[in-house]
C-alpha cells in the first residue's frame, strides 16, 4: 500500500501544479511526466533483461560438463 499512496500523492501533486500554473509550465510539468514515466519503463525493461540474462546463464552452466 505503500507505493499507491506514493503514487496518488504524486498525482495529486501534479494534478494541484496544472490548475495553478501558466501553460508554459504546464508543458514543462508534462515534459517531467515523460520523462519519469520513460525512466520507469527503462528500470522495468533492465530487470526483465537482466532476470533472462540470468536464466540463460544458468542454463548454460547446467549445459556444460563440469
Amino acid at each position: 500500500m505503500e507505493l499507491k499512496d506514493m503514487v496518488r500523492g504524486l498525482a495529486e501533486m501534479i494534478w494541484e501544479r496544472e490548475e495553478r500554473i501558466p501553460q508554459a509550465e504546464t508543458a514543462i510539468l508534462g515534459y517531467v511526466q515523460d520523462v519519469v514515466l520513460a525512466e520507469v519503463e527503462y528500470r522495468r525493461r533492465m530487470r526483465d533483461l537482466d532476470r533472462r540474462l540470468a536464466e540463460l546463464e544458468s542454463r548454460s552452466e547446467a549445459i556444460v560438463p563440469s
